[in-house]
């Protein structure tokens, strides 16, 4: 091995720390549309009671939230309806990868990286095949290094927009209420 080659030690702690960047940024986005979802609720950046409405809800239930209170509070016509629906469905298109990540069981070594040129995540809910009459579980996704950078550029974009679109609501917010103050 070349001296400008990385260590296996190197490359494990590179996929580490890209499963960790990767399933972190979920997590910001899932926090993050908390924000959105308490000010479309109660017209408030902060708000205790919007937030305990909306804090225990799962991912998908979130995204649903924020698409109703989307199409609630904006005419079909708003450049706001637009833009939030458009995010709903970038939300709601990472939700399988989202779930993934967040809830499966994952397996990092060299030899897989070696082989795979990845790690490897494996879906921990239970399945039923109807032909065979069995439950299985644990089915394997195999994810190269490549593709985890990717998710993380990818989430890091829609996570841009969501912050951009939380302003945008809180200032539109602010101006409807300085109107009808």
């Amino acid at each position: 091995m070349s001296n400008d080659s990385p260590t296996e030690r190197e490359q494990v702690t590179e996929a580490y720390a890209l499963v960790g960047a990767a399933s972190t940024g979920f997590a910001t986005l899932e926090f993050h549309i908390q924000f959105i979802l308490v000010l479309l609720i109660s017209s408030k950046v902060v708000s205790p009671e919007a937030f305990i409405s909306v804090r225990e809800k799962q991912f998908s239930q979130k995204i649903r939230l924020l698409k109703d209170l989307i199409i609630l509070r904006f005419p079909a016509t708003s450049d706001l309806r637009t833009k939030g629906i458009n995010l709903v469905k970038q939300l709601d298109a990472l939700r399988g990868t989202r779930n993934l990540y967040i809830h499966g069981y994952w397996l990092i070594n060299y030899q897989l990286l070696l082989s795979t040129g990845g790690v490897r995540c494996s879906d921990t809910r239970w399945y039923f095949d109807k032909k065979d009459e069995s439950w299985s579980s644990m089915k394997k996704h195999d994810i190269p290094i490549a593709a985890l950078k990717k998710q993380i550029t990818d989430t890091g974009e829609i996570f841009k927009e969501l912050h951009s679109y939380n302003e945008l609501v809180r200032c539109h917010l602010l101006e409807a209420d300085e109107k009808n103050s």
